[in-house]
């Protein structure tokens, strides 16, 4: 599922309208902690941040999302898959904590990807069993 957000120059746009630039080093307890070239590191509460994002491939636009949830709507196999995984112990994890919701809530693919329970979910035997169909 994606790219790396620590220790790549991250955009924080913050609810109240500005940014920060900077490098995302960590998320605890619902707050980032960012290094920042002319502050240091900084923390910043995750509910003032609207979106962090960086320099990553363009969001696919909607009719390439209708396109691909049609393609896995179509197919009875992944849409059985996905069912299992709703209800397997690694996505209730995911569910269950406040602090990934809202990385998932961010959109921010990178950040995701360091995220303990996302990464136990992508490595659960029912998304490989998503990924075995799709390929």
């Amino acid at each position: 599922m994606i790219g790396s957000a620590l220790g790549a120059e991250q955009v924080i746009h913050l609810k109240e309208g500005s940014q920060i630039h900077g490098e995302v080093v960590s998320m605890l307890r619902g707050t980032y902690s960012v290094k920042t070239q002319s502050m240091g590191v900084i923390e910043v509460a995750s509910d003032q941040v609207k979106s962090i994002g960086g320099a990553a491939a363009p969001e696919p636009d909607e009719s390439t999302i209708q396109s691909i949830q049609s393609s896995l709507m179509g197919n009875q196999s992944v849409m059985s898959r996905i069912l299992k995984l709703q209800e397997g112990p690694a996505m209730q994890a995911v569910l269950s904590d406040p602090e990934v919701m809202q990385v998932v809530q961010s959109m921010d693919m990178q950040a995701l990807t360091k995220t303990p329970k996302i990464r136990a979910l992508m490595n659960s035997p029912q998304m490989q069993s998503i990924r075995d169909v799709l390929q």
